[in-house]
């Protein structure tokens, strides 16, 4: 006896938890890239997230949103603002002589620029040209709900703490239901478990892709290497 539990008892409680295990493997699993303008949603806004189906890869979302406060970290927005659709005219190249010299405005939305770039003009593009985030978050448990079905569904990212945060905060600040419920998937602590050493990195496994921070590229990107792991646990 062990803990009060019979040596059959202990058995069926682990073969119960494998099939648990089983269960949870078999569902889906989407993989999510949050780009946002500080380390919380408490004090900070969701810039863009993009999402891909892991086993799917040609089924993507992405959104750009409207901030929800004007507070902004400025290393965080030198991150974010990457990939940002919204301000490409601050990035387009002069390829030709006679070409015209971006405004003053316009350079100011070039994140290739640290020196010039303003975090707060980058912001007022996205109140203008980005998505409401009720509408945004209505539009991506559509899609979530389309993949999930009558499966479990798995937030899947290096970073659930940061990623999923967000997304699951903005799921909640603005009532809209979350078909990932709560939690998320590490792809990191996954990659630890795996090769069984807790000092391990994701991103110094070889099939790492370098993060663009764009969020649609970068979730397609997590969205492949969590399916190279699942092949490699042979569970994929």
């Amino acid at each position: 006896m062990a803990g009060g539990l019979s040596r059959e008892e202990i058995r069926t409680r682990n073969i119960i938890a494998e099939y648990e295990v089983a269960a949870r493997i078999t569902g889906k699993y989407v993989a999510v890239d949050v780009e946002a303008s500080g380390p919380t949603p408490m004090n900070y806004s969701m810039l863009s997230f993009g999402a891909c189906e892991v086993g799917n890869k040609e089924n993507r979302f992405y959104r750009e949103l409207k901030p929800i406060s004007r507070n902004y970290n400025r290393e965080a927005m030198l991150v974010a603002c990457k990939g940002l659709e919204v301000l490409k005219r601050g990035r387009i190249p002069q390829l030709l002589p006679w070409a015209p010299s971006p405004s003053k405005y316009e350079a100011s939305l070039n994140v290739n620029n640290p020196d010039t770039f303003s975090p707060k003009n980058a912001l007022k593009e996205l109140r203008k040209h980005g998505i409401v985030p009720k509408q945004a978050m209505k539009e991506f448990r559509d899609w979530l709900k389309a993949i999930k079905g009558d499966d479990w569904l798995t937030l899947s990212t290096d970073c659930p703490a940061f990623d999923g945060m967000f997304v699951h905060c903005y799921f909640d600040k603005f009532g809209v239901e979350n078909p990932f419920v709560y939690g998320g998937e590490s792809l990191d602590s996954m990659y630890k478990g795996f090769i069984g050493d807790p000092n391990a990195n994701i991103e110094d496994a070889e099939y790492w892709r370098k993060l663009s921070h764009n969020g649609l590229e970068d979730s397609v990107d997590i969205a492949t290497v969590q399916e190279e792991l699942f092949r490699r646990m042979k569970l994929g």
